[in-house]
């Protein structure tokens, strides 16, 4: 899901919905990207996403000091750094 500050910075946050039985996933993942990639809250830009394993997601985000919007309307014009990280479900 993601949250649009204009064109210049989308927001999102990651939900991984069981389908059996039909409930939100928890993750293991306790550091703090982590927990800021999956928390309600729309906080960092996700460029990429994608399932490295059946149990690891793999989110690509940039690579910045804070996520202002200024950061990140000044990130999004260069698209220079990016970083990694996992997320794992339990």
């Amino acid at each position: 899901m993601g949250r649009n500050e204009g064109t210049e910075v989308v927001r999102n946050s990651v939900m991984v919905i069981r389908t059996e039985p039909f409930t939100l996933a928890e993750f293991q993942s306790k550091n703090e990207l982590a927990s800021m990639l999956t928390a309600p809250e729309f906080t960092i830009p996700i460029i990429s996403l994608d399932w490295a394993n059946d149990t690891t997601l793999k989110a690509e985000i940039p690579g910045t000091a804070d996520y202002t919007f200024e950061t990140l309307a000044t990130w999004n014009q260069h698209r220079s750094k990016t970083m990694d990280v996992r997320l794992t479900v339990k």
